[in-house]
């Protein structure tokens, strides 16, 4: 796993990061597609398994985050090694394409290190399959 699905605006983000931290890694055009509608994140949201309550809470906050302080406060809730794929796959199933898209470009100004990078490509990797998923659903 050593693509990150970008779109132009975060690939201009990740080409500002040193040139060790961007070794190794290709990208890839994030074109986007159908982003899903606000009936459909309520009925994901509703239905999200996730147990946990602080879990739901950070979801929550992740929801109505607008700023870049608002993800700070949202992400020093939770450590996200914690978790499992699974896990942060019903997560950002459950946050939708643009919140999702939010993220990614708060996390690539907080990059330091390979690791920041591996998880940052996973989360572009989810990100990329909900587009091509809401596509199919939503043409």
């Amino acid at each position: 796993m050593n693509t990150l699905f970008l779109t132009a605006a975060e690939s201009t983000l990740f080409q500002s990061l040193s040139t060790e931290l961007k070794e190794g890694w290709s990208v890839e055009n994030e074109k986007g597609g159908a982003e899903e509608t606000p009936e459909e994140l309520d009925l994901r949201h509703q239905m999200v398994s996730l147990t946990d309550g602080g879990f739901r809470t950070f979801i929550d906050a992740l929801k109505e985050a607008k700023s870049p302080g608002d993800f700070d406060q949202a992400a020093s809730k939770i450590r996200a090694e914690d978790l499992s794929p699974d896990v942060l796959a019903e997560m950002f199933f459950t946050l939708g394409t643009k919140v999702t898209s939010a993220f990614v470009e708060y996390l690539l100004t907080k990059i330091e290190t390979d690791e920041d990078i591996e998880g940052l490509a996973g989360i572009t990797q989810m990100r990329h399959m909900l587009y091509e998923v809401n596509s199919q659903n939503n043409p």
